[in-house]
Parts: structure tokens; sequence; C-alpha cells
């Protein structure tokens, strides 16, 4: 088959992982917003250094210079309805707590003189892809990782008859990136069609060769918006953890973050020899092992870009 060609149309949505600031590792929360109005990436390089040494008579002895050399990429984001939980991976801006019970909601940030030194996250964005045919269910998408950006400034604020944006500016790429292959289901297997992670993982180990940035194309949607953070490595409940073989496990299925209804369609591997089982509908599904031991259950939704649901360890005697 020929190669695929990119044809950006515009952005549809992005998504933002909090990163360790002084490592770039993945941490516990991620959000995903459609209401980003821009994402503005620069390449800024080291300038390239004349080597040419000229005699006594004014000319040249011989000609030579560096070539110039990517140092990073900086980035300016602009967004309009901010999500807060987002803002604070951003830029990190100390989120302000209410009273809710029994889990405080989050309705503000601080901005400190400090923020500066904890904002660190990885940026995913999804591109709509111009004029490529699709099958339904398989619509091409640009997805562009960019896997630590550390630094972002406040940019200003203008408050008047208009619509305000929240402006994060001058963050750059943080090398070298420990994300891997990332956290989440990016795209599909050329052959099943079955979602997965990046097939090859970001580079780190090559000095001068780390990878600041990659962007592919996929067919895997992506996310579903979030409303505040939501977690990396999702758990999925299925009940009883500990029993005799004869009794069944009920595996219920995670909800949808934007409509709280069962994440579907969807994989479930019961982490045992039987086959893997595809679900349509329902909000749970049951399993009986056939042998004592212990087993993980992993839930991989397959519609949108999202992380695995892996349960707790089941113990079968």
């Amino acid at each position: 088959m020929p190669d695929k060609v990119m044809k950006p149309a515009g952005g549809t949505i992005m998504r933002v992982t909090q990163t360790d600031p002084d490592c770039g590792t993945v941490g516990e929360c991620y959000g995903v917003s459609r209401c980003v109005a821009t994402v503005d990436i620069t390449h800024e390089y080291i300038d390239a250094t004349d080597l040419t040494p000229v005699g006594m008579d004014g000319k040249a002895c011989w000609v030579f210079e560096t070539l110039p050399e990517l140092k990073w990429e900086r980035y300016k984001i602009t967004v309009i309805a901010l999500d807060i939980r987002i803002w604070n991976l951003l830029t990190g801006a100390p989120v302000y707590l209410n009273e809710a019970a029994p889990t405080p909601e989050v309705v503000g940030w601080d901005t400190t003189r400090d923020m500066i030194e904890s904002a660190s996250a990885a940026i995913e964005l999804w591109l709509r892809q111009a004029g490529e045919p699709c099958a339904p269910g398989l619509q091409p998408y640009g997805y562009w990782v960019s896997p630590w950006i550390v630094g972002g400034k406040l940019g200003d604020i203008s408050v008047g008859n208009n619509v305000v944006n929240f402006v994060m500016e001058e963050a750059r790429s943080g090398v070298p990136s420990p994300w891997g292959v990332g956290p989440y289901n990016v795209e599909r297997n050329a052959v099943t069609q079955v979602p997965r992670a990046m097939l090859t993982p970001i580079n780190v180990s090559v000095p001068g060769q780390e990878t600041i940035a990659r962007r592919l194309i996929t067919t895997l949607a992506p996310p579903i918006p979030t409303s505040g953070c939501a977690d990396v490595t999702p758990e999925l409940i299925v009940l009883p953890l500990v029993g005799a073989a004869a009794v069944a496990r009920t595996a219920t299925f995670p909800l949808r973050p934007d409509t709280g209804t069962p994440m579907l369609p969807a994989r479930i591997n019961w982490g045992d020899a039987t086959p893997v089982v595809v679900v349509t509908s329902g909000v749970s599904a049951n399993h009986t092992y056939g042998a004592p031991g212990s087993y993980t259950v992993t839930y991989t939704p397959t519609a949108n870009s999202s992380p695995n649901y892996v349960s707790a360890t089941v113990t079968v005697s």
C-alpha cells in the first residue's frame, strides 16, 4: 500500500498529561479539552558557527561552517473555556478548592511567583485529515504528541466586552523524555484494527537524536473530553476478587466522562486462555474461570483513544 500523506485541516482536541517537572515521567492525571483556540509551535536552533580562517592577505584559507542544530520546540497555547485542572498541569498554578462533600470541587486557582517551577506536562493534539477516504469508525486523524514541555509562562489577559482567552507561552520541550510509547492507546493495529499504544517508543537512547515530538496519522478517534483530571491508570472494577472457580466474576464497564454512560464498544481480556470478548452493549459482563490462579482483567475501549482499564488481581481458589 502507498505511504500516507499528512494533510492537516484544523485541530479537534487536546489531551494534557501530568509529568514530573524534573524528569518528565508520566504522573497520575490527565485532562482532555476541545475548547482550545490555538497551539503555536516554533523551533529554536543553535546558530551555525563560521570556522573559515582568513590569511594575512584577507582571503579565506578554506571555507567551513557548522550546521545549525535544533535545541527544542517552543509552545504557546491559547485556551478559551478554561478547565482549571488542565491549567494547573500546563502552568503549575495551584488549584483552589471549595468545601463540597465528600470531595471538594476545584473552583479556581492561585497565581504564585514560583509556580513555573512545577509547570510540566505532555500534550497530544488530534487534527482533521483533509480529503482522506475513510470507512465507518476509521476516520483518519493527524496525531501530534509532545511528550514533555516545561517552563510555561503566563501570557497577558485582556478583560473587556469580548471573550477572555488564557495563554501559556514560551514553554519548551524537555529532553530526553521518558514517555516511551505513552500510557494511552493512540493507534490501531494495521492488520487487526485493534487499538494499541504507539508501535515504537520515543527515542531517548542516542544523544542528539532524542525525540522531542512525534507526528503521525491514526484512525483511532480522539479521546472523550473530561471534566477535571482523569486517572492515567484507571481501575476496572471486577468482583468478587477472591473466591472459588465456580463463582462468576462480574466486570462493571467504566463510564464515559461526558455522558456517564458505559464506555462502549470495548474488548475484555479476562487474563486466562479464553478468547478476548467484544462488548457493544450493557453495563457489565460475567466470566467464570476454569482453573485456580491469579488473573488480571483488562478492558480496552475501541472507539476512542484512552488508557486501558486494568483490574486488581483476581484470585481463584
